[in-house]
């Protein structure tokens, strides 16, 4: 499964039913600090660890581009409460 990054989300679309299934969002709304406000997976994929791919591609990305990330929607939150060992480099 791939994602196409669109500004400050990531989305998963299925190009052969022509629609999103999958999305996370984190704007940058404190200097160097994404906050991740808004995950969503389409009911044909829940259960499918896509919320968790999704977390972790911008865990990745805010490495790779040096930012921290705050939590605040609630999967996300829970997410990062369950992976303490592999975010606390850039938890903000």
């Amino acid at each position: 499964m791939k994602f196409t990054r669109e500004g400050q989300s990531f989305i998963y679309y299925s190009f052969d039913l022509g629609k999103k299934l999958a999305e996370i969002t984190f704007p940058c709304l404190e200097e160097g600090i994404w906050t991740i406000d808004h995950t969503w997976v389409d009911e044909s994929l829940r259960g499918k660890s896509v919320g968790a791919r999704l977390v972790e591609t911008v865990v990745e990305a805010a490495r790779a581009e040096g930012f921290k990330v705050k939590p605040v929607c609630p999967y996300a939150v829970k997410w990062f409460e369950d992976n303490r060992d592999k975010i606390a480099d850039i938890i903000a």
